[in-house]
């Protein structure tokens, strides 16, 4: 894939949901900004010197429970539209008893309002809700459009997606530069038993 070719548009149009960039070039910009990762026990330790932990969840995900501290900033919203397609993703989803989402498509302008400037952002997503909501997404998108998806990785020479990266990818774009990402998410910071907050 020609990333460099003057003529290539790197810019998705989803059926549903806000335009994205192509997950390679995401891929491609986090690996020459050497964004690193973190452990939890780390992550603790930063944020007691003043960084910033950004859930990039749902909000509903994130009021039930958060690491302690965190701000909100939701890289997926629930579905808005009415299109044919977006009834579909409501229905596949609630199947599965999850909520359809799609981009949010202020993200930026959100995390420009809500995360202090000048502190270091540590942007973390729970990887239970990665999984299935991407594969059946991606499932139901294939069967829909009747074609294969805008790439081809086997092999995972762009690494694992995650919306974590994708909106670490956002923060960059809107302006933010001291950027880590917390490895594991949610469910590690909750396995090293570090501080967390669970709704009543």
């Amino acid at each position: 894939m020609a990333f460099d070719d003057p003529e290539f548009d790197p810019t998705v149009i989803p059926k549903s949901g806000s335009a994205y960039t192509l997950w390679p070039v995401v891929h491609s910009e986090l690996m020459d900004r050497n964004l690193q990762s973190i452990d939890g026990s780390k992550a603790l330790q930063m944020q007691k010197k003043g960084a910033i932990v950004v859930d990039v969840r749902e909000a509903k995900q994130f009021e039930q429970c958060h690491i302690d501290g965190a701000i909100n900033v939701p890289m997926f919203q629930p579905v808005q539209g009415n299109s044919t397609f977006d009834n579909l993703k409501r229905l596949a989803m609630a199947a599965f008893a999850m909520q359809a989402t799609e981009r949010n498509p202020n993200f930026r302008e959100e995390a420009l309002a809500a995360l202090p400037k000048g502190k270091k952002v540590m942007v973390m997503l729970l990887m239970f809700f990665v999984c299935p909501d991407y594969f059946f997404l991606t499932m139901l998108y294939l069967l829909y459009e009747g074609k294969e998806k805008e790439y081809a990785d086997p092999e995972r020479s762009f690494g694992k997606e995650s919306r974590s990266l994708k909106g670490i990818f956002e923060l960059y774009e809107a302006g933010f530069k001291d950027i880590t990402h917390l490895e594991g998410g949610l469910n590690q910071w909750r396995y090293e038993d570090l501080p967390t907050f669970y709704a009543d």
